[in-house]
């Protein structure tokens, strides 16, 4: 016995239904991570602020936004970092240190979807570790870029693929989407 025409189209359409449920969700799922010393730590984006008309200043010093004619994007993401110890012949698991990154971008004035380089117009800062000093938190030199993907009225999907060095020479690479809120 032969199904039916429209049983045969209902089961075409909820196959394509699936398909393309399962297409959305993996193109917008936004997954950040940071690679410092080569471990990979997957974050979370835990603040963004979107600055009009500001540009970036020296980040070395206490004003790191100053007035000026393009957009400045300051993303704070973090993750708990874990260590472990060995007690007998059981390893315990311990959560010792928030991992806590500044990301400091500057975007043209007038935004658009596209790429832009991060270089001289982004850099990345760690935040707490302070046995480290300042020259080690602060990531000024930066390569790579910054893809918008997609804006809204008031949100902006972004990509990045980054790797920012401080003085001593240490790295960190940022990669991944995520999203801001643009008033």
């Amino acid at each position: 016995m032969k199904p039916e025409p429209t049983s045969r189209s209902i089961r075409i359409a909820a196959i394509v239904a699936v398909i393309s449920m399962v297409g959305c969700t993996s193109r917008y799922r936004l997954d950040l991570a940071v690679i410092e010393s080569g471990e990979k730590h997957h974050v979370q984006v835990e603040q963004t602020q979107f600055a009009r008309r500001t540009v970036l200043g020296d980040p070395a010093s206490e004003s790191q936004i100053l007035p000026g004619g393009a957009n400045c994007l300051i993303v704070t993401v973090g993750a708990r970092k874990r260590s472990s110890t060995t007690q007998g012949k059981y390893e315990v698991l311990s959560y010792d240190e928030h991992l806590q990154y500044r990301l400091y971008l500057q975007l043209p004035a007038k935004l658009a979807v596209g790429t832009l380089p991060l270089t001289d117009h982004a850099f990345a800062q760690i935040m707490g570790r302070y046995e480290l000093s300042k020259e080690e938190k602060l990531f000024a030199q930066s390569s790579g870029n910054v893809k918008i993907d997609s804006l809204s009225h008031n949100r902006a999907y972004l990509s990045i693929d980054g790797e920012f060095r401080n003085l001593p020479g240490q790295t960190v690479a940022i990669k991944g989407e995520f999203k801001v809120k643009i008033k």
